[in-house]
């Protein structure tokens, strides 16, 4: 006879990671109630300024798509104002300098939130790198064939 499955959006998350059901129904319990934080630490060992330098990173890292226009740009030219206003450096200098700076810094902000992060696997690093090979070599083959059969 199958389970059924109760509803929980009344469950609170910390309610849900303290109880004493398997990683499935924690799972569960995390997909339906939106608390992504609580799935993430179940593999994971993070913890909530980890979270906010990776997202720091992130926004101003070269990774995303928006952020040259909304976040490194705008910055960039506020620091080029403060320079030359107060120093008289050259604003155009200044600005690709500090836009440079920018991603860089965001780049340098998710290799610190990486490093922070404690990794529980579940399966021996053998088996994981013999995955990740296989997965590889078989994306490869595809990318091949792709470009054989429709990119002529």
């Amino acid at each position: 006879m199958p389970e059924t499955i109760k509803r929980t959006d009344d469950v609170k998350p910390r309610e849900a990671a303290k109880s004493q059901h398997s990683g499935s129904n924690l799972t569960l319990i995390s997909t339906l109630t939106g608390n992504w934080i609580l799935k993430l630490r179940q593999n994971f060992d993070v913890s909530k300024s980890t979270i906010i330098i990776l997202t720091i990173g992130w926004i101003l890292s070269p990774l995303t798509l928006y952020n040259d226009s909304f976040v490194n740009i705008p910055i960039s030219m506020a620091i080029a104002y403060l320079c030359n206003r107060l120093l008289g450096w050259n604003f155009v200098s200044v600005t690709g300098v500090a836009y440079i700076s920018t991603n860089i810094l965001g780049l340098l902000l998710i290799a610190l939130g990486i490093r922070r992060i404690k990794v529980k696997l579940q399966i021996p690093y053998s088996k994981l790198i013999l995955n990740s090979l296989i997965f590889l070599f078989i994306s490869i083959v595809v990318a091949y064939i792709i470009n054989k059969l429709f990119l002529r």
